[in-house]
C-alpha cells in the first residue's frame, strides 16, 4: 500500500464518505462500506471540535454537518407541521402511558417490591413518560420549534400514565374504593405524575435548546439533574404513600 492511502486524510470520517476497499485485501468482504456511502451526520470529522481548518484546509462540498443537517431539517418543516408532530407524539405518549402504566404495577408486585417501588419503578416510570420527546430530540430535533412542544407532549404522557394508573387502581386493585381514596387519586396522584413530567421537561429543554443553539449532537447529560430530581420526587411520594398506607386505607 503507498504512503499517500496511510494518510489521515485519507480516513473516511476525514472525507465523509465512505472509504475504498483494497481488492487485494483478503479481509474485503461484501459489508463493506461503499466508497460514496456517506457516514452518519455528526460522525465526520468536520463536527469535532478540535479540528483545526487551517490544517484541514477547506470541507469538502460534499460533506454535512450536524449544523447543516439541523438547518435543512427546520427548512423542510413548517411551524404547522411541527405542531402536527406534537400532537401525534402527545397521543402517542398518552399510548405509550398504558404500557408503562401496567409495567409499573407488575413491578409493584414482585420480590423486592419495596425497592421497586421507591426506586426502580419511579425510574421506569419518570422516563417513560419523556420518551417520546426524549427519542425526538436525539434523532429529529428540528421537529420541535418551541420548548412549549416538549412540555405538551410531557404533561400529554403525564395525564395519560395517571389516568390509567387509577382506573387499574380504583377497579381492579381497591374493590369498592371510598369517596376519600378515589378524591385522593385523582387529585393528589395526578399532581405527582404531572409535577415529575414538568420538573423531566425542564432537561430536555436544556438538550434541545443546546443542541439548537450550538449545532451539535444532543448531550442527554445535560438533562440528567432534572431526569433524577423528577425521580427522587417521585420515589418520595412512593415512600410516604406506602408509611401513610395504613390511614390513607381509611380515607
Amino acid at each position: 500500500m503507498s504512503k499517500e492511502a496511510d494518510s489521515v486524510f485519507d480516513e473516511p470520517q476525514f472525507r465523509g464518505g465512505g472509504y475504498t476497499p483494497d481488492p487485494s485485501d483478503p479481509a474485503t468482504g461484501a459489508g463493506t462500506p461503499h466508497a460514496d456511502a456517506p457516514l452518519p451526520v455528526g460522525q465526520g470529522a468536520w463536527d469535532e471540535p478540535a479540528l483545526s481548518p487551517a490544517l484541514a484546509g477547506e470541507r469538502p462540498a460534499h460533506v454535512q454537518t450536524y449544523a447543516q443537517w439541523l438547518a435543512a431539517g427546520r427548512a423542510r418543516l413548517s411551524a404547522t407541521t411541527t405542531w402536527g408532530i406534537t400532537l401525534a407524539l402527545a397521543l402517542g405518549s398518552g399510548a405509550w402511558a398504558i404500557v408503562g402504566a401496567i409495567l409499573s404495577q407488575v413491578q409493584g408486585n414482585s420480590a423486592g417490591g419495596l425497592l421497586l417501588m421507591i426506586l426502580f419503578g419511579p425510574a421506569a416510570e419518570e422516563m417513560l413518560k419523556i420518551s417520546a420527546a426524549l427519542i425526538t430530540i436525539e434523532k429529529w430535533p428540528y421537529a420541535f420549534r418551541s420548548p412549549v412542544q416538549i412540555v405538551v407532549c410531557c404533561l400529554a404522557a403525564a395525564l395519560g400514565f395517571a389516568a390509567i394508573e387509577n382506573l387499574i387502581y380504583l377497579h381492579v386493585y381497591i374493590p369498592d374504593p371510598s369517596p376519600g381514596m378515589i378524591a385522593w387519586r385523582w387529585t393528589i396522584c395526578v399532581m405527582i405524575h404531572v409535577a415529575g413530567s414538568c420538573i423531566a421537561s425542564v432537561g430536555l429543554i436544556k438538550i434541545w435548546r443546546h443542541t439548537m443553539a450550538h449545532g451539535s449532537a444532543p448531550r442527554v447529560s445535560l438533562g440528567s439533574p432534572f431526569f433524577m430530581a423528577a425521580i427522587a420526587l417521585h420515589g418520595t411520594y412512593n415512600l410516604g404513600a406506602i408509611l401513610l398506607n395504613p390511614y390513607l386505607a381509611r380515607l
